[in-house]
């Protein structure tokens, strides 16, 4: 048995004071409590599961991994959802650089039931986008089902009228720590009412569409451990887990443990996907080698747009300014300029790296507001071959 399940273990669950919430439609009743008494480590290992509908069919093996590194292949990598980031043209950007799988921003249930425009907006795909993950958060489950068959019902009619996709997965975030949806009974604040979050899994997966729930690290005092909370996701129907390696209470301060994640890969293979501190493909191995299946890349997607190709060293200058321009462009016909001017400072420091006098450049590109004025700035420094001086530094 792994050290981190051990009877000594930091994670060892605390069962007395935990909080009862009412009991949804379709509550696992009694789920719980299995949950606990068969709280183990799988010695056996079981299937390797298959992610239904995976762009690359099953999921590989630990062996075909090393070999497609070996051979300088593509890892999984993974766009991770991003609230006020994951809009469909930088989807459809994240795709173009080689992000297998991408995320929608977290849709509130409520607002697609309240038939909220904004939320509604959130469900587009674009024609071109690597297959995405509806990510939905709710307290209920009869809230999450509805919400998702609104969403579904949404998406096969933009199907029809522009030829894009529909949703590959369905998933539920009860991972978000922040405390505007942990007050709705939503996000982290899942960790702590497990037959809730049960009761999600097993409403939703009656839809058809495979089920991916992404979660975090569950505090000490928990009603119950990681890996007890992970088992009962599993065992009510969950496709794939994606881990962060953080207690809602870290939110995104101090280092992701990644020992527990890959603990809990090894626990339940073919089930769970890692995320936490993914900057560079080594951060990416850690969890691909330990058995996950996939690696959400979020913050480090920000600071490094190039961790998707299997190539991650920058390209040359005109290039980084020739994708920073085409993603000016894309975000500003799809969602406006002034979405534009916020998504091109958002991702600015991370696409121009090792551009001699390119902090120049970044700075007169925050004073600007105008998004016709920062897309005259990139085509001048495309013009140039760099930004200032048409020397890639060293």
């Amino acid at each position: 048995m792994p050290e981190e399940y051990t009877e000594n273990s930091s994670y060892e669950t605390e069962t007395s004071g935990a909080a009862k919430l009412r009991e949804p439609r379709g509550s696992l009743r009694g789920a719980t409590h299995t949950v606990i008494e068969r709280a183990r480590y799988s010695e056996d290992g079981g299937k390797l599961a298959l992610l239904h509908g995976s762009p690359r069919g099953a999921t590989p093996t630990a062996n075909e991994r090393d070999q497609c590194s070996e051979d300088g292949g593509k890892l999984a990598l993974w766009l991770a959802p991003l609230a006020g980031v994951t809009i469909p043209p930088v989807r459809l950007f994240f795709s173009r650089l080689g992000a297998e799988i991408t995320h929608t921003e977290m849709v509130s249930a409520s607002g697609l039931l309240y038939k909220n425009k904004k939320t509604k907006s959130m469900l587009e795909i674009l024609p071109g986008e690597s297959p995405v993950v509806l990510q939905l958060f709710a307290g209920d489950a009869d809230s999450l089902v509805r919400a998702a068959d609104f969403a579904l019902a949404v998406s096969e009619t933009n199907k029809l009228q522009n030829g894009a996709a529909s949703f590959y997965a369905l998933g539920i975030n009860m991972a978000c720590p922040m405390p505007k949806v942990q007050k709705r009974g939503a996000g982290a604040k899942l960790l702590e009412y497990p037959e809730i979050a049960f009761s999600m899994v097993k409403e939703l997966k009656k839809i058809g569409l495979p089920v991916w729930v992404k979660v975090r690290k569950t505090p000490q005092k928990n009603c119950l451990t990681t890996y007890q909370f992970i088992e009962g996701l599993i065992e009510a129907g969950a496709d794939n887990v994606c881990l962060h390696g953080r207690t809602p209470a870290q939110r995104y301060d101090g280092i992701a443990d990644k020992e527990i994640v890959c603990g809990i890969a090894r626990a339940f293979p073919g089930k769970i996907s890692g995320s936490g501190d993914v900057y560079a493909h080594e951060d990416a191995r850690v969890y691909l080698d330990a058995g996950c299946v996939g690696v959400m890349a979020a913050r480090g997607a920000l600071a490094n747009p190039f961790i998707f190709r299997s190539d991650p060293s920058y390209p040359p200058a005109k290039e980084q300014l020739s994708l920073l321009a085409q993603f000016g462009r894309d975000v500003s016909e799809l969602a406006g300029p002034r979405v534009a001017v916020i998504m091109v400072k958002r991702l600015l420091a991370g696409l121009l790296k090792g551009i001699c006098g390119s902090g120049v450049f970044r700075r007169e590109v925050a004073r600007e507001l105008n998004y016709e004025r920062i897309a005259f700035l990139i085509e001048q420094g495309i013009a140039k071959n760099s930004v200032e001086c048409g020397v890639q530094c060293h």
